[in-house]
């Protein structure tokens, strides 16, 4: 009975000590969301969401409003056009990089295609390389197809290629 009322007494501890964290956690949601600056409230997130060690230095290093607001300007001024590229260099390497990637792409297969086998890989023509993810084959003749690339399920890839009735599951190898 003691060994019980024990185990019963180190439970509703650690219970307790597991509920300080979420308590403080739920705090700090709520003042990086009072803030009112956009680039000031997501740096309060980022912050939040950094591993201990590096929120630490990133405390300590933290900028000041005047240099976040000057970053702003900058990035502002810099062209739409550069964050889609960002967005497409990154499509299909997840696994690779944390950056937000399009969620579909859009490019050809130069030269002629003939199809593919199991691993067959493309380089198509934005320099990106993407290789087949299963065991199916198939055999067309076609002059530098159209491709567009979508995201499926469960972090899979499928290449729509033109002129080709079906999808290919891929990935991407570079």
């Amino acid at each position: 009975m003691i060994c019980l009322l024990g185990g019963l007494l180190v439970s509703s501890l650690a219970i307790a000590q597991s509920a300080a964290p979420i308590d403080a956690l739920r705090q700090d949601l709520q003042r990086c969301r009072a803030i009112a600056e956009a680039n000031v409230r997501l740096a309060c997130f980022d912050a939040l969401a950094a591993p201990p060690v590096r929120a630490k230095a990133a405390a300590s290093s933290a900028p000041t409003v005047a240099s976040t607001a000057s970053a702003t300007a900058a990035a502002s001024a810099a062209p739409a056009a550069s964050a889609t590229d960002a967005a497409t260099a990154s499509f299909g390497l997840e696994h690779r990089t944390s950056a937000s990637a399009a969620e579909e792409l859009h490019s050809r297969i130069p030269g002629p295609f003939t199809g593919w086998e199991p691993k067959t890989r493309w380089k198509l023509a934005n320099g990106q390389v993407w290789q087949v993810a299963d065991s199916s084959r198939a055999y067309y003749r076609l002059e530098s197809p159209a491709v567009r690339i979508t995201r499926g399920a469960l972090g899979s890839f499928f290449m729509e290629i033109s002129g080709v009735s079906h999808a290919v599951p891929v990935r991407r190898v570079e």
